[in-house]
């Protein structure tokens, strides 16, 4: 068994040892942080035939594992939502509650189990505003089905403000992973004069693939509304991870506002508008292949 990031599985893929050789006696992947790639999914399929894939969800508020779910394929998904993070295990009670703490189909998690630590050190006031009348406030945003189901939509932080519309940039980095050029992406707001905030990508391309600002916007315009599609793109070599793997989209909101004059301080170059670049990291440039999105 594994369990990791999808940086790990995302970066074992692309190994050239990477095959039944190597992995076909794993029986599980768990991964947390993070939504899989599709095509991480379907170059496990043949190297590891036998595995099942398990997502999970937690925090470190409540000590211990907090939603569970387990896959073989995308199919296997409820109502085939790759935001799907599973059921809560049996020690943990939820509620799923809007702005005023009544219980909605989408709003904030908050949770209840006696494993939660009992708070902060020294630090009283965080510690009231997270822990509330027995209850752990955890800052995600869900949706919860009539059979239990939870679909992770974001982080409360992460949650982008754009023309006056929340944009889950979960959902958003959903799409872009399904471009077959992408290997990561990262989906923040950038601030606008317009719409206060712009949905913004960036972008990991897969070795040997080539993309162009405008072929992606292109293909969000086929699965999302027109206020989610990216209003810009930036290719990078990398995005900034902690040692666990999970993007630190802080860091990436921190550069972005010098991808506007072409290279962030501190960081990898971007792509500017209309430029096609290909993927340098393993293999040299080639012609942008287009494909059908994957369903």
């Amino acid at each position: 068994m594994i369990a990791q990031t999808p940086t790990f599985y995302i970066t074992l893929s692309t190994q050239d040892s990477f095959g039944p050789d190597t992995v076909g006696r794993v029986r599980r992947c768990m991964t947390y942080g993070g939504q899989i790639p599709p095509h991480v999914i379907d170059a496990w399929a043949p190297a590891a035939p036998e595995v099942m894939w398990g997502t999970y969800w937690g925090q470190s508020e409540l000590s211990q594992l907090g939603t569970v779910g387990f896959l073989k394929t995308l199919a296997d998904v409820p109502g085939a939502d790759p935001t799907w993070i599973g059921k809560p295990v049996t020690h943990l009670e939820i509620r799923v509650v809007d702005a005023e703490d009544d219980d909605a189909e989408i709003g904030e998690l908050i949770c209840r189990t006696p494993s939660a630590m009992l708070g902060y050190l020294d630090d009283p006031e965080r510690t009231a505003a997270v822990f509330r009348d027995g209850w752990v406030r955890t800052g995600d945003i869900v949706r919860v089905d009539a059979e239990g189901n939870l679909f992770f939509h974001d982080r409360l932080k992460d949650m982008i403000k754009s023309g006056g519309m929340n944009v889950s940039s979960q959902e958003v980095e959903w799409v872009v992973h399904t471009h077959p050029a992408v290997e990561r992406a990262a989906v923040v707001g950038l601030p606008d004069p317009y719409r206060s905030e712009a949905v913004t990508a960036f972008i990991v391309l897969r070795a040997g693939h080539a993309l162009t600002q405008d072929e992606l916007i292109e293909h969000c315009r086929m699965e999302l509304a027109s206020y989610k599609v990216p209003k810009a793109v930036h290719l990078v070599d990398e995005l900034p991870v902690d040692p666990q793997g999970k993007i630190l989209k802080h860091r990436r909101r921190t550069l972005s506002a010098g991808c506007q004059s072409g290279r962030p301080s501190g960081g990898p170059p971007c792509q500017s508008r209309q430029t096609t670049v290909a993927s340098s990291r393993r293999s040299p440039p080639v012609a942008t292949r287009t494909s059908s999105p994957m369903v």
